[in-house]
């Protein structure tokens, strides 16, 4: 029959199991031979070839100085080479130096003869090179680089890899600037003396033979005159760029010695306060530029410029080296705005305000600031300090100040005393009354600090009880007291009454009515706004340093003071600043500013509960004694502000001593119709101010920030005990804050700054985030430490003034030298 069909085919079969790895191979390798001329016999045989290494060699520079300069010749001889293969290196090798970027080297080289395996070779010759030449300095500070160049050997025109050796050369110059000094601060036409140390580390000596001048050059900016020049000395005056050049030349150093050369300048007279001059020093060799260094001398003021005057101050700036010039005209413009005399004294020139800091010496009154010579009566004492400090102890060391200049200041006599206040920066409040507390007189007669029936006291019942023995204290004696508590009430016996532990009381000799407000430091740089020292702006942010600090001068002015310059600006064109509150649109006045510290320096005697009206009397006593010193339009509103403001909002119209005291006044400012100072015209204005400080965006609040601090207890009455914040800590229990008591005290809230939107200033509900960002400044501050809330402890501490506050931060800025702006003279 047929074949049939070839069926499918089938499924393809699973994989079969892998073979077991097999036997590694043999090693392999090169093995190196040297075959005899014939090819029959093997002469040597390695795993390794011939190879060259440099074992050592010796550097020499041709002067023979130890000393290897830009262009400077050398020579390297007593080269030796090993042969580090493992067979002969054949006859006919050469060997020589291989330049680079840093070294040239010459067409030198060496022919080796048979080298064999681990065999050294001493090279019968010398090689030359020489360092290359490097560009004049760009930088200040001596030369310090290094060269380099390779050795190579070569058979048969071919380079022998892992043959070639790199060599380094330290390259520096013989001669180099040690150190320069000068004095830090000079004032106008004092003499200084800059002293530059050159140093030869070298092997020879320099300045005598013509191919080792030395010559130093001091190039002065405008500001600083040599003077006292010795005849060898070569001066040239005022270039293109107002420098002024002095040549000096060396006449010998010797080996590895020093020799200090000596420049005595002059600080100018027209140059401004705080102006840093600056000085270049250049050290030549052989008429070649090789290193240069720079420094600078700031002019600093000295009280004796301010005493010497027919001017009598008012006021007393504390400076220092974080001071600059822009800073200087802030402040002066500050004043100038008011018609008021500004002193300086600088405690970086004078090593301290209140005493010596290296020596711990106080200052001779009479040669200080400290005798007020030549100062109105109780001029405003000003203290911008760089940076916060909650420790007075370090401030005091830091500064060389004393607190007890506060006392001396305001006064220890029970007596109203009107002088103008204090403003401390970079002084935070814990600070300021930790040293006032460290220098009054602690209060024993009061121990009874117990109370009861209680189940178990609190620390409320504590509160209340401190509260009693103050105001028991302060109803008798006006001036002030700082308190603190330490609550661990501890039960007396099978009675319900308690100890509440242990309190201590300070009685400070100074009145409660007294002003001393505590700013933050970055409040002090008022240059950072460059409205603020710009003579032609009168557009200012309300929260600027510059505006705060005018403020916070305004508040603390003495009443005499307030209506001195209210009547001196009548006229002025500080009438026309303006100071504007992005947020709330508030747009105020320098008339708006005093009228509210007016009326808030009023309403004094109110607060604290001072039956003889001190401060109002003697504002009546003062216009009744000279009248025409004080009297004008301007004047007659700011008062009728102030007793408006008493009557309506603190009903005043019903305590005899006070319709008295403004009838007094009132008669003064009216009774003579001469002055054309109308009852009514004056009426209006007050009333029309008023009216406009009503509003939400003219309240007090919106007039200083939030973390202006104020210690007075006048101050912590009322609305302004909004206004102020507590101590800057993290755990108020071991830091022992003290606070001053206020009979009137309100209940205190933690208070947060007027939020910010358009300006410098970013705020946020759940605690101060603030971040300020300008050309000149760059600082933030946080609020997120609070008082702390374990009522628990074994021992608990509680102060008189609770609340919280931002944190105080360094703040970093940078500012420049301002150009263009005549000098101005104390």
């Amino acid at each position: 029959g047929h074949t049939g069909q070839t069926g499918p085919p089938g499924e393809i079969g699973e994989t079969g199991p892998s073979g077991s790895p097999g036997p590694r191979g043999n090693y392999s390798g090169v093995n190196w031979m040297i075959i005899s001329p014939d090819g029959r016999s093997t002469l040597e045989s390695s795993p390794h070839r011939f190879n060259l290494k440099v074992v050592s060699f010796e550097l020499h520079d041709d002067v023979k100085e130890g000393i290897f300069s830009p262009l400077r010749k050398f020579t390297i001889s007593s080269v030796v080479v090993q042969n580090s293969g493992g067979l002969t290196l054949p006859e006919g090798a050469t060997f020589f130096l291989a330049s680079s970027s840093t070294v040239i080297t010459f067409n030198d080289f060496a022919v080796l003869p048979f080298i064999r395996p681990g065999q050294n070779y001493t090279i019968p010759m010398t090689f030359n090179a020489q360092i290359a030449d490097l560009p004049l300095p760009s930088s200040p500070g001596p030369l310090n680089t290094k060269a380099y160049f390779s050795t190579v050997s070569e058979i048969l025109n071919r380079h022998l890899s892992h043959s070639g050796n790199v060599i380094e050369v330290d390259v520096c110059w013989p001669l180099t600037i040690h150190n320069v000094t000068s004095p830090a601060h000079l004032r106008r036409a004092e003499v200084g003396t800059i002293v530059i140390t050159i140093n030869n580390h070298s092997l020879r000596s320099y300045g005598k033979s013509s191919d080792t001048q030395v010559k130093v050059v001091v190039k002065i900016s405008k500001g600083l005159t040599p003077t006292n020049l010795p005849t060898e000395y070569q001066m040239k005056e005022w270039d293109d760029n107002y420098i002024t050049s002095v040549t000096m030349t060396l006449q010998n150093i010797e080996s590895h010695t020093n020799e200090n050369m000596k420049l005595d300048v002059v600080m100018d007279e027209d140059i401004m306060y705080f102006d840093r001059v600056v000085y270049q020093v250049e050290l030549f060799i052989n008429d070649r530029l090789v290193e240069y260094c720079n420094r600078d001398v700031r002019c600093a003021p000295s009280w004796p410029e301010f005493t010497k005057g027919e001017k009598k101050g008012d006021v007393i700036l504390f400076t220092g080296s974080h001071t600059s010039t822009a800073e200087y005209i802030s402040w002066r413009r500050v004043f100038d705005s008011l018609q008021m005399n500004i002193f300086l004294w600088d405690y970086d020139y004078y090593n301290g305000i209140s005493f010596d800091r290296t020596s711990n010496k106080p200052f001779v009154e009479a040669d200080s600031w400290l005798s007020r010579s030549n100062c109105n009566k109780g001029p405003m004492l000003i203290f911008p300090f760089p940076s916060d400090s909650d420790n007075s102890e370090e401030t005091t060391k830091l500064w060389g100040l004393d607190f007890k200049l506060i006392f001396d200041h305001f006064g220890e006599s029970e007596v109203f005393n009107d002088v103008n206040g204090i403003l401390f920066y970079g002084v935070t409040q814990g600070c300021l009354l930790r040293a006032l507390a460290s220098n009054g007189t602690l209060v024993t007669e009061h121990k009874s600090f117990q109370g009861g029936p209680h189940v178990k006291p609190e620390l409320k019942d504590a509160k209340k009880r401190e509260k009693e023995i103050l105001k028991d204290l302060t109803s008798q004696d006006p001036r002030m007291f700082i308190s603190k508590i330490t609550f661990k009430p501890e039960k007396k016996g099978h009675s319900l009454k308690y100890r509440y532990g242990d309190i201590e009381i300070y009685r400070i000799p100074v009145m409660r009515n007294h002003k001393v407000y505590c700013l933050p430091a970055r409040f002090g740089y008022l240059s950072t706004d460059p409205s603020s020292y710009s003579l032609s702006s009168n557009q200012f942010d309300l929260y600027s340093p510059f505006t705060q600090t005018f403020v916070a001068v305004l508040c603390v002015l003495s009443v005499e003071n307030k209506l001195r310059s209210m009547k001196k600006i009548g006229d002025s064109p500080v009438l026309g600043w303006h100071f504007h509150n992005e947020d709330t649109s508030a747009e105020l006045t320098v008339i708006d500013i005093l009228l509210k510290a007016m009326a808030k320096e009023l309403r004094t005697d109110l607060e604290l509960k001072d039956k003889q009206f001190r401060l109002f009397s003697h504002l009546a006593n003062t216009l009744e004694k000279n009248p025409t010193e004080y009297l004008s339009m301007n004047n007659a509103a700011l008062i009728k502000y102030g007793t408006k403001y008493m009557d309506n909002k603190l009903g005043m119209n019903k305590h005899k001593t006070y319709v008295q005291l403004k009838k007094r006044i009132t008669d003064v400012l009216f009774k003579d119709t001469s002055t054309n100072i109308k009852k009514a015209d004056a009426n209006k204005l007050a009333t029309s101010a008023l009216e406009k400080h009503k509003q939400k965006q003219f309240k007090k609040e919106a007039f200083l920030h939030s973390s202006v601090a104020f210690w007075s207890s006048a101050e912590r009455g009322g609305e302004s005990s909004k206004r102020v914040v507590t101590l800057d800590t993290t755990d108020r229990e071991a830091l022992a804050d003290f606070i001053p008591y206020s009979p009137q005290r309100a209940p205190l809230k933690p208070q947060l700054p007027i939020t910010r939107s358009k300006s410098a200033n970013n705020l946020s509900s759940k605690g101060i985030k603030r971040t300020v960002q300008s050309k000149d400044i760059v600082q933030s501050a946080s609020n997120d430490d609070m008082q702390s809330k374990d009522e628990d402890s074994k021992r608990k501490s509680w102060y008189s003034f609770k609340g919280s506050s931002p944190k105080r931060n360094r703040i970093s800025t940078t500012r420049s030298s301002v150009f263009g702006i005549k000098p101005i003279d104390p």
